[in-house]
């Protein structure tokens, strides 16, 4: 076990030369690769949904605007209205 010990200058210079020849040679993906990539990008962007438009419509009252904008608020926090009874 001691003999495995030893630094060995001669051996460390071998490794760098390894460690030298893949940061030279950059990995290209291949075709395939790319296909997919963008395939599944396409899916993802078609299932996105447009955000709704959350500014009031024409002739709703201000304070229904502000109670509709602040039960979403609370509806998406986490407990809901169940959670904000509790307090």
């Amino acid at each position: 076990m001691a003999e495995h010990d030893r630094d060995d200058p001669a051996g460390d210079d071998r490794l760098e030369s390894f460690f030298a020849a893949a940061r030279d040679a950059a990995p290209v993906p291949g075709a395939g690769l790319l296909v997919r990539v963008l395939a599944g990008a396409e899916a993802v962007q078609g299932a996105v949904v447009a955000p709704q438009d959350a500014r009031p419509k024409r002739g709703q009252r201000w304070a229904a605007a502000i109670a509709g904008a602040v039960a979403s608020v609370i509806g998406d926090a986490p407990g809901g209205w169940r959670g904000l009874g509790g307090m």
